[in-house]
């Protein structure tokens, strides 16, 4: 059996972001701070079936997080949310709005179309009507800014990992080509972070600490990944 390879701070940094996206846009952050999320919309059909009930505006619609599934594998965020004026209106982070229409469809183009960035910060920045932030096409500043409101969001909605026993199980790694490779790997936060005991309380981490281990300034250059487009 060959050892694993060390991790790169690109990796490492890139395991830690995966995991606090997760986190935001995962069933148990969600429900506990009363968003609703859907469950994974996983074929064509029912997705057509979806921007159906769009643009006719059933009320029976709930706002909130909508992932959806594409080639079986790559998960696209989406945010439902009810305007003032009753209307039911569709926002992702893309160039387009997942085929509900200039009416009712919001793409934000925050990120490229083929990047893994932060679609689901993107759609839950617009739930929160908070996606006026966002520059239209400028892709790298967008993942700044799209972390940036996630550490203040996380100081008033706050969650609390494990320290020692936290698992990441993806390391997410750009081969030669740019292009996106999961590699399943297990390790810990403690492993990545190796951070002194005296800044763990209650062998407990924060949320909130993650976004701003992510934002300091030497990991500013390994932000550029995050809006690449990996097509």
């Amino acid at each position: 059996m060959s050892t694993p390879k060390p991790l790169s701070p690109q990796d490492k940094f890139d395991s830690i972001m995966q995991h606090v996206l997760e986190t935001v846009s995962g069933n148990d952050y969600l429900k506990y701070y009363g968003i609703y999320r859907s469950d994974p919309v996983k074929t064509p059909a029912k997705w057509h079936d979806f921007m159906v009930e769009i643009n006719k505006q059933t009320e029976t619609l709930k706002p909130g997080l909508y992932p959806r599934t594409i080639k079986g594998q790559e998960v696209h965020y989406y945010a439902l949310r009810k305007e003032s004026n009753g209307i039911f209106t569709l926002a992702n982070g893309y160039s387009d709005a997942g085929g509900a229409g200039s009416t009712y469809g919001r793409p934000l183009r925050a990120q490229p179309n083929h990047s893994h960035g932060l679609c689901q910060t993107f759609a839950l920045m617009y739930y929160e009507k908070q996606s006026d932030r966002l520059i239209p096409g400028a892709y790298q500043q967008n993942v700044l800014i799209g972390l940036e409101w996630l550490e203040q969001y996380t100081a008033n909605y706050d969650w609390v990992f494990p320290y020692e026993d936290e698992k990441i199980v993806y390391v997410i790694q750009l081969n030669e080509k740019g292009q996106n490779v999961r590699k399943k790997e297990t390790t810990s936060l403690k492993k990545i972070l190796n951070w002194p005991a005296s800044m763990i309380y209650k062998k407990e981490l924060r949320l909130h600490d993650l976004l701003v281990w992510l934002l300091a300034p030497q990991h500013r250059p390994l932000l550029n990944a995050w809006a690449a487009d990996l097509k």
